[in-house]
């Protein structure tokens, strides 16, 4: 358990056996991964209370989200640090917000939800080479599906 918690939810699993996922803390729940020896909280950023570990790729890379009352953001936990995704966005990549990270694969591309224009949608990142950006690719079905029945 985390510090000040009673209760715990695995959300996710790697080929290593390293688990993610969540659980109360004091002053909020926390995102942590474990390899069932040690158990790490991702923590949060400057002006979050609370953090979510949803999901873990082989490289050991943690995504998730990070809110407090009001907003949410999408993170990424790697090499001891904790970054929102929305600083990763590169240049011309739309009017997103990355409210949480839901997946990420070994190639590095992360599944998640976010808003673009204000729509709730799906969305996947792929790393970009240096500098470290990332560029959203696709919006997901729901920001389709909505497009499609205004158009009719």
């Amino acid at each position: 358990m985390l510090p000040g918690g009673n209760r715990s939810t695995a959300t996710g699993v790697n080929n290593a056996g390293v688990i993610v996922g969540y659980g109360s803390a004091t002053g909020g729940e926390r995102g942590f991964f474990s390899n069932g020896t040690d158990l790490v909280s991702i923590g949060v950023l400057n002006g979050f209370t609370s953090s979510r570990a949803f999901a873990i790729n082989n490289a050991g890379v943690v995504v998730g989200s990070v809110s407090a009352p009001g907003q949410q953001r999408a993170v990424i936990f790697s090499n001891g640090q904790l970054q929102n995704l929305n600083s990763l966005l590169s240049p011309g990549s739309g009017n997103w917000t990355l409210l949480y990270a839901t997946g990420i694969n070994d190639a590095g591309q992360i599944s998640g939800v976010g808003r673009l224009n204000g729509e709730l949608v799906g969305f996947r990142m792929t790393p970009v080479p240096e500098p470290f950006t990332m560029t959203v690719l696709a919006a997901g079905l729901a920001g389709l599906a909505a497009r499609r029945r205004r158009a009719r």
